[in-house]
């Protein structure tokens, strides 16, 4: 080893020039090497944040995940997070004035997204700020730039949401959903796009964003995205206890409790009662009940509201669960392609020029077809039922 040594020093003494050259040589060649790889990673970096920037912070997306199947997500170790996002339903704007001057109803899709997914889907704000709670909204600019809205941070709107039916329900509402594309050449001679099974509901507008990520809002979208703040699990758990406390919480006639329903003019008691059957009474609220309500716990203004609601229309909410489970049953009830509508005894004869004009593909779009009465749906649900039988 001693006289590799050796002979290594001579040789590059000897080469003085060729030794220097070789040396420099390799400098110059682990620069270049190393700018290069720093250039590459300084482009793939920038890339990346340009990517996170303008589509948002994400690997995949999964849509129409069943809230029973999100642990699978949740408990799967490859997953690093995960955000979500659920689309609560449309509604139209009170009529606005498009740039040519021909009036129009603007159509929106209310989207709730939890704290990480307002963070990194890449949401924007022009004026204003991201939602903080569910009673709280956040509009896209485009509705101002496109009609004559002038909504700005700081008004309240009012909005019935429900489920979009109609043309724009298939070309737009779920863009990923292969049987939603099925359905768009049957139902684009429908009547005019309407919403069903609607809940009124009053927001607060905090922020003006700008058009979200096509991942959110396609460009063929009829509609414009408003966004709003994720239930979380605990306001959702902490309206569930209320409502069966004061379900459960029997009310006894005594003196306090006359002289309070005395004083807002209505029927005092005889006999117990419970704290949820007051407060269905017109003249009465939650508020009002709070000087009788000793267990009551601390609750926040909206879940105050949310359970005086709940309580209060609880009939109602039943009935349209009701009928919107029916409308699903309707849904999975397909009608043969080639059935004639002209050999179905005791239809209509509009029913039967309608159904043998768009040929819908189940009883629940024949409802929807105008001129089609529940007495027509009732002889197409007795047709199916016997061929079944046969």
């Amino acid at each position: 080893m001693k006289v590799l040594n050796e002979l290594s020093v001579k040789d590059l003494k000897l080469n003085k020039k060729r030794s220097i050259v070789i040396i420099i040589g390799i400098i110059l060649s682990t620069a270049l090497i190393c700018a290069v790889a720093g250039l590459i990673t300084s482009f793939q970096q920038t890339f990346i944040e340009t990517a996170k920037n303008s589509k948002g912070n994400y690997h995949a997306i999964f849509y129409n995940v069943p809230k029973d199947e999100l642990k699978y997500i949740e408990e799967n170790r490859s997953v690093e997070d995960y955000y979500l996002s659920e689309e609560l339903g449309c509604s139209y704007l009170p009529n606005g004035d498009t740039s040519t001057g021909e009036e129009e109803k603007p159509l929106v899709n209310i989207i709730s997204m939890n704290d990480k997914f307002l963070k990194d889907m890449a949401i924007n704000i022009k004026d204003g700020r991201l939602p903080e709670n569910d009673g709280e909204l956040a509009i896209s600019t485009r509705i101002n730039e496109k009609f004559k809205t002038n909504y700005k941070v700081g008004d309240t709107i009012t909005l019935n949401i429900g489920e979009l039916k109609g043309t724009s329900e298939n070309k737009n509402a779920n863009y990923y959903d292969e049987e939603q594309i099925k359905k768009t050449d049957e139902t684009e001679q429908m009547a005019e796009d309407e919403i069903v099974n609607t809940t009124s509901k009053t927001y607060k507008i905090v922020g003006i964003i700008e058009r979200p990520t096509t991942t959110i809002e396609p460009y063929e979208a009829d509609w414009f995205t408003v966004i709003t703040k994720m239930q979380t699990i605990n306001k959702k758990a902490n309206i569930e206890k209320e409502i069966q406390r004061l379900k459960e919480e029997t009310v006894k006639p005594t003196e306090k409790v006359n002289e309070l329903l005395k004083k807002y003019g209505t029927t005092e008691l005889s006999t117990g009662t419970k704290m949820s059957e007051l407060l269905k009474r017109t003249e009465l609220d939650y508020n009002k009940l709070a000087p009788i309500d000793e267990n009551r716990p601390e609750l926040t203004l909206q879940e105050k509201e949310e359970v005086e609601i709940q309580i209060k229309y609880e009939g109602y909410i039943k009935m349209q669960e009701a009928q919107v489970e029916k409308f699903k049953k309707l849904e999975t009830k397909l009608l043969p392609e080639e059935l004639d509508y002209e050999q179905i005894k005791g239809l209509s004869l509009e029913a039967r020029q309608k159904l043998n004009k768009f040929k819908p593909r189940s009883i629940g779009q024949a409802s929807r077809i105008s001129g089609v009465s529940p007495a027509d749906i009732s002889v197409l649900l007795i047709y199916l039922q016997v061929k079944k039988n046969n």
